[in-house]
Parts: C-alpha cells; structure tokens; sequence
C-alpha cells in the first residue's frame, strides 16, 4: 500500500516464500501525476513538475491583470487544486452592449 498521492506500480501483495524470503514484484510507489498545467488564456502557468505536492505559479501577459489564486497544487488526488484563474485586460469599461446573445465591451485605457 502507498501513501496518499502516491500510486503502486506492482503486485498489490507479496507472498513469504518457504525459504523466509519475499516474493517481491519490484513494487513501487510513484507520485500521481495532474497531468497538462491548466490553460490560463492570455498568461502562463510555470512549474518544474506536474507530480503530487508540485507547485504551479500563473502569470498574465503585459496588459493583463490576474484574478483567482497565483498558484495551484498537484493534489493527492490526482489533480490540479485550484483553477479559478482568470487574466483580464487591464482598462476601464466604457460601453458594454449585447449583439447576437453575446456581451460585448468597449474598453479605455490609460495612456503610458
């Protein structure tokens, strides 16, 4: 049996032999893996491993402001614990109209 966030690769038991050894498979215990950082339109997710108890840290592009966490978590479950992140464009709503059964917003922004 494997610790939380980790999964066994192997035979799930072992057998003693009349010998007093084990019968071992080469059992292992490797961490689970999130798989693909979550895509975060308009920035970048940033991590060194995609494994339990990685750390992934989101920027947003110049421009752009992020709204959530700045940071998820490989959990122990298998996947990415916080996924909230936005990155939204950095101005001031001047207009805001509905064409076609979608939002549409006119944006300001100040000058640099």
């Amino acid at each position: 049996m494997c610790n939380e966030g980790f999964d066994l690769i192997g035979d799930s038991h072992s057998v003693c032999t009349s010998t007093g050894g084990w019968n071992t498979t080469g059992q292992v215990c490797q961490p689970l893996d999130c798989g693909p950082l979550p895509i975060l339109s308009n920035g970048t997710a940033h991590a060194t491993n995609t494994t339990f108890g990685s750390v992934a840290i989101f920027t947003c592009d110049e421009g752009f402001n992020l709204t959530g966490h700045s940071f998820t978590v490989c959990g122990s479950n298998g996947f990415w614990n916080i996924t909230d992140q936005t990155c939204y464009i950095i101005g001031k709503v001047k207009h805001i109209s509905e064409r076609s059964n979608n939002l549409v917003a006119l944006y300001t922004w100040p000058c640099q």
